[in-house]
């Protein structure tokens, strides 16, 4: 397979750079994204999908035109004194969107075998708006 030169705003390569660290992409790929920054070369596809690799990043996201934002709004309940977290981490992003598509899985599930509401969903209302 020929080698595909592809463009990638330089935002979107500062954005992936602050969501991971420089250790788990390794100097060889470090070398090639400052030199795609310097515009001294031209990232192919392979190394963009290394880069996606490595960094945890999801591929189609280096070809945006700007950054993404992921508003996580789960995470105001569940910091200490419900303090907004500036920047969480790949992993716990990740995670986040993992468990809730277990949870709308299992959902569905328990819908489609006619599974009862279970009783304790629900049943702490008052104590949470109190």
């Amino acid at each position: 397979m020929p080698m595909v030169n592809v463009n990638i705003q330089p935002e979107i390569i500062h954005w992936a750079l602050s969501q991971t660290s420089e250790e788990k992409l390794g100097d060889k790929l470090m070398n090639n994204i400052s030199q795609w920054l310097s515009g001294t070369k031209t990232p192919t596809f392979n190394q963009i999908e290394d880069f996606s690799k490595k960094a945890n990043i999801p591929l189609g996201y280096f070809f945006l035109q700007t950054p993404p934002t992921e508003s996580l709004d789960l995470l105001e309940y569940r910091t200490v004194d419900s303090v907004q977290l500036s920047r969480p981490s790949r992993n716990l992003i990740d995670t986040i969107h993992e468990m809730e598509s277990i949870q709308d899985w299992m959902k569905g599930y328990r819908q489609d075998f006619g599974f009862d509401r279970l009783p304790v969903v629900g049943c702490m209302r008052w104590f949470i708006s109190g």
